[in-house]
């Protein structure tokens, strides 16, 4: 697999787009591009934004991009997108865990199915578990 370098690290290609368009990433398909877009691993947070941090690097957080509207001018930083990467959800006895790209419908039902009442109220709601907080 081919390895695509920034100044925060060296990422699989397939993870690491270099001006990507943002409108591909929100529920209004409006935008321009990120410098950076990175599918991010959990593992991978810490030294990331560490770097990006000790650069200037500006460093936004995406989710699902719902009701997201992105400047025509794009962002000029990096951009991690949690939706394709951190999406576990799991129970431990009497508590739920969900990363932060885990959509909200999902948990809702999830917490349903493991009888886990309270979450209900995200069925209807589009987003992740990060852009809810």
């Amino acid at each position: 697999m081919p390895l695509k370098s920034a100044p925060f690290g060296t990422f699989d290609a397939t993870r690491l787009v270099e001006n990507a368009p943002l409108s591909a990433f929100t529920t209004w398909r409006v935008g321009g591009a990120a410098r950076w877009l990175l599918h991010a691993r959990a593992d991978e947070l810490p030294v990331v934004f560490d770097a990006c941090h000790r650069r200037g690097i500006p460093v936004y957080k995406l989710g699902a991009g719902s009701n997201l509207l992105v400047s025509d001018s794009g962002l000029p930083g990096l951009v991690v997108c949690f939706r394709r990467t951190l999406q576990k959800i799991w129970f431990h006895e009497d508590q739920i865990t969900a990363e932060a790209g885990a959509l909200m419908p999902r948990l809702a039902r999830t917490a349903a199915r493991n009888g886990c009442a309270g979450f209900e109220f995200l069925a209807g709601i589009p987003g992740t578990v990060g852009g809810g907080v």
